[in-house]
């Protein structure tokens, strides 16, 4: 049994560029979330639905043995009608697991995935510690919904959009992402690695600029070069830098 279960849902064109382009390095979004909820004592399963395509039979077998009671699923635009689905089979296998969902598209569409009943609540923009302070609410009983900023949820038939969670400004107070709960030989670049978060630009045909508050934060060389000293002990020895926008 595990606490939690960080699931990265199915692109719906699974042999598709796109799925290519997940498929190809481990999702480090979730993973960095599950190494936070770990160093507080929380126990975490990830799943990355896009490395095996796996079935969703396959993914209800794993809930059912893990039997979670918080199932969290982060999903782009394009992803965002199966990560639906995929919590409404949830909810069936048990209505008691909650289920949250994030990432840029539930963040700027999270009434409307709200007006869902398999939808328990949504995680707006960085999720790190906001998911964090969700999990100890529902596992402990340690803060109050309405004192966690950056979520949005259902209270007495209305949806509440508690306020916005200040951008986390010192990057490097995260722990490393955790690498350790992927099958990380199946990627085909498994040392990914995130040097900075945000973008300064206002795109009107991206979500990037609005989704970070417009700033953009980068990680000290030190903390970079630690992380990739620690991939080295995985046996990496070619590395793939990118942004979070």
């Amino acid at each position: 049994m595990v606490d939690v279960c960080l699931i990265s849902v199915r692109s719906p064109q699974p042999n598709s560029a796109l799925a290519d382009r997940y498929i190809a390095q481990p999702p480090l979004g979730i993973a960095y979330i599950a190494a936070l909820l770990l160093e507080k004592g929380i126990s975490v399963e990830l799943i990355d639905i896009n490395l095996r395509c796996m079935s969703v039979k396959y993914v209800c077998d794993i809930i059912k043995v893990k039997k979670p009671k918080i199932v969290g699923l982060s999903a782009l635009t394009e992803s965002s009608v199966n990560t639906i689905r995929l919590a409404c089979i949830i909810k069936e296998i048990d209505d008691k697991i909650k289920v949250i969902v994030g990432g840029p598209h539930f963040s700027f569409l999270d009434t409307e995935a709200l007006s869902n009943r398999c939808i328990d609540f949504v995680v707006r923009n960085e999720g790190e510690y906001t998911f964090l302070e969700l999990c100890e609410s529902i596992l402990y009983s340690r803060k109050c919904l309405k004192d966690i900023k950056g979520i949005s949820y259902k209270s007495d038939g209305k949806i509440e959009r508690n306020k916005p969670r200040p951008l986390i400004k010192e990057l490097d107070q995260l722990p490393f992402p955790a690498r350790h709960l992927y099958f990380l030989e199946e990627y085909q670049i498994p040392a990914g690695i995130i040097t900075s978060r945000g973008c300064p630009n206002k795109c009107i045909f991206c979500s990037a600029g609005a989704f970070s508050g417009g700033k953009y934060r980068m990680r000290s060389a030190r903390n970079v070069f630690d992380e990739l000293k620690l991939l080295t002990q995985y046996g990496f020895e070619f590395f793939f830098s990118k942004m979070i926008r």
